[in-house]
């Protein structure tokens, strides 16, 4: 497998916001910190920070944490001046390189992760990540290109180089909003804080671009996804109506492991393959719901949580339409007819679904048919 590296331009103003760029704290870390971290975690060997306006502050940052820094006297002129500097580093090496500049500080370790992975095959090609239909930050360039680059003259820095190459772009799908975002102003950086509180949970949007690019998710699979996902969060929201400040439920969490409870159907034990894979693309918390949807004990000396609220929401669920718990098992019981075994193990977690349900309903008050349905008939 060929090497990765990195080139991070971060030689620019930050003309735009309060503070300077690269030093602004996101988290336990500033924005240069977290870039080269994202960046060592998916296997990039050398990863290049071009360094300009207040160089002095930020080299010894880039230094303690694992980067090169690299200075462009020509910072002033734009970002492909820092491209340049950061290609005349990497002279010699081979391989591939992203180019993550600075403002691009959220990006997802799973975008990188899934570009690295489509290097092996695609190795002379230049890749995009892509979210709903449109290209993001950070490409992976092979260095094959870096003399030529190095030539560009054209004009519209790399942009104008990558518009006269576009037969060799590939472009990749993500399941990330982020490569999108901009953080060029201090409206924008606001917005990133606010999304650094959600790192470990996708948005809606993720969620539903993750299941169209993930292999063996079905027409049907999403629409099933879809429908738990409304219903458990439909329970959550009025659980937490009733419940007070300290026991509130993450209702995006809730949602997002609803939407993503089935993402390794068809695989052995696909609830526990599914959390794995949540839990590799740096969603640890949606991938502990989703590992036990198909079956939980019911709590009996703690509220209600997430899982359980994902774990009814299922079993309420039949295809895409809400039935009874009864009748979705009774379902599956008939399937089973023949396997006596399996029938009472189907039996069993039919009793701590109608617990689980029962539970619901002492704090709500009411139907958890009514609430997650909306008053709509149960199928």
């Amino acid at each position: 497998m060929t090497e990765m590296h990195a080139i991070i331009p971060a030689a620019g103003h930050s003309s735009r916001m309060s503070g300077f760029k690269p030093l602004l704290p996101l988290g336990d870390e500033v924005v240069v910190e977290r870039l080269i971290r994202l960046l060592r975690d998916v296997g990039a060997r050398r990863i290049v920070v071009v360094c300009g306006h207040r160089a002095g502050e930020l080299e010894p940052v880039v230094r303690e944490s694992g980067g090169e820094a690299v200075r462009n006297p020509k910072w002033e002129s734009g970002m492909f001046s820092s491209v340049l500097a950061g290609l005349q580093a990497l002279e010699g090496e081979e391989g591939h390189f992203f180019l993550l500049p600075v403002d691009v500080m959220l990006v997802r370790r799973d975008t990188l992760q899934r570009l690295a992975k489509a290097r092996t095959k695609l190795c002379e090609s230049v890749l995009h990540p892509i979210f709903q239909g449109r290209r993001g930050h950070p490409p992976l360039i092979p260095l094959s290109l870096r003399d030529d680059i190095m030539k560009w003259s054209g004009g519209n820095g790399l942009a104008g180089y990558f518009a006269q190459r576009e037969r060799q772009a590939v472009e990749i799908q993500v399941a990330d909003e982020r490569v999108r975002l901009d953080v060029d102003t201090g409206e924008n950086y606001a917005k990133a804080l606010d999304l650094l509180t959600w790192e470990d949970t996708p948005s809606r949007a993720e969620c539903l671009a993750l299941l169209d690019i993930t292999p063996g998710v079905t027409d049907m699979g999403r629409r099933h996804s879809r429908a738990v996902a409304r219903f458990a969060l439909r329970m959550a929201e009025a659980l937490n109506v009733v419940r007070g400040v300290e026991n509130q439920l993450d209702v995006r969490l809730v949602e997002a492991a609803g939407l993503l409870h089935d993402i390794a159907k068809g695989l052995p034990d696909h609830e526990r393959a599914g959390g794995a894979m949540l839990a590799d693309m740096g969603y640890p918390c949606v991938g502990a719901v989703t590992a036990e949807h198909r079956d939980v004990d019911p709590p009996e000396e703690r509220p209600l949580a997430e899982r359980e609220v994902v774990f009814l929401a299922d079993k309420l669920v039949q295809g895409d339409r809400l039935v009874p718990v009864r009748r979705r098992f009774q379902s599956k019981m008939e399937q089973q007819a023949d396997d006596p075994e399996e029938v009472e193990a189907i039996k069993g977690r039919m009793e701590r679904a109608l617990r689980v349900q029962e539970l619901v309903e002492d704090e709500l008050g009411g139907s958890v048919e009514r609430v997650a349905g909306k008053g709509d008939p149960p199928g």
